[in-house]
C-alpha cells in the first residue's frame, strides 16, 4: 500500500516514527497524495462536461456567492489561481455562456464575474455525479471524525496562510 511505502521511505530519511520531522514529512506527503487522488477523481467527472477542477471551482464559488457574483481578484484568492489563469478560465466560461462579466455595482470601472442560469443548471447537474465519484473516499469517516477532520483542516489552512505571509529565510 502507498501509505506503508511512504512511511518506510520517510523512516529511512528522518528516523523514528515519533520525530517531529518524520511526522511533518508524512503529513505533507499524505496531503499531496490525497489532493492528487481527489482531484483526479473529480476531473474524471468534470471532463464529461468539458470542465477542469479549477473552472468548476470558479462556477461553485460564483454559485455560492452573494448575488452569484465575485470580483476576479477574490475569485483568484479563493481558487488559488493567478490573474492570468483566471482570465483564461473566465474567457472559456464566458464563451460557453456559463458566466458573464458585468460592471461592478460599487465601481463601474471594475468588472465582476457572475454565473448565468445555464451555469447554475450545469453545477446542479454535475454535483450529484461528483459526490457519487468522490464520496467513497470519505465513507470510512464517522460523523464525529468528519467534524474533527474539518476543524483540523481549517486550522491547518489558517496556519498555511499565516506561514505564507512570513518572510522567506535565506538558504
Amino acid at each position: 500500500m502507498l501509505c506503508e511505502q511512504l512511511e518506510e521511505f520517510l523512516r529511512r530519511i528522518h528516523g523514528k516514527d515519533d520525530s517531529a520531522r518524520y511526522q511533518m514529512a508524512l503529513m505533507f506527503r499524505l496531503y499531496v497524495h490525497i489532493v492528487k487522488g481527489l482531484t483526479e477523481m473529480s476531473a474524471e467527472v468534470l471532463r464529461e462536461f468539458d470542465l477542469t477542477p479549477v473552472s468548476f471551482s470558479v462556477l461553485m464559488m460564483l454559485h455560492g456567492s452573494t448575488n452569484h457574483a465575485l470580483n476576479p481578484s477574490l475569485a483568484c484568492e479563493v481558487t488559488g489561481e493567478s490573474r492570468a489563469n483566471m482570465t483564461r478560465i473566465g474567457d472559456d466560461l464566458l464563451a460557453r455562456g456559463l458566466i458573464e462579466r458585468l460592471p461592478s455595482a460599487e465601481d463601474r470601472r471594475r468588472l465582476v464575474l457572475s454565473i448565468t442560469t445555464a451555469g447554475v443548471r450545469l453545477v446542479q447537474k454535475i454535483l450529484p455525479r461528483l459526490f457519487d465519484r468522490v464520496g467513497p473516499a470519505f465513507a470510512d469517516l464517522s460523523a464525529a471524525e468528519t467534524k474533527t477532520m474539518l476543524a483540523m483542516l481549517k486550522r491547518q489552512l489558517r496556519a498555511v496562510e499565516d506561514a505564507r505571509r512570513l518572510p522567506r529565510q535565506a538558504a
